[in-house]
């Protein structure tokens, strides 16, 4: 797993600073949250994920459509 370094945070920064944990998300993707030196929680805006999931539900319909199976 690759991690950008422009959007990981630690945790004590994420602690005393959440709200712009969160603006990075929406902002720049996904933000990796650091404990200890490791990559430990992701944090990501759902809004992103819910036009990928959307995307991904309309490319399976038509790819039963085109396949003749229902």
């Amino acid at each position: 797993m690759l991690i950008d370094t422009e959007t990981t945070v630690t945790m004590t920064e994420a602690n005393r600073n959440f709200s712009r944990v969160a603006r990075l998300a929406t902002e720049r993707g996904p933000v990796v949250v650091m404990r200890h030196n490791t990559p430990r929680y992701l944090v990501t805006d759902l809004t992103r994920h819910e036009n990928t999931d959307k995307h991904s539900d309309d490319f399976a319909d038509n790819s039963i459509d085109e396949n003749g199976n229902s």
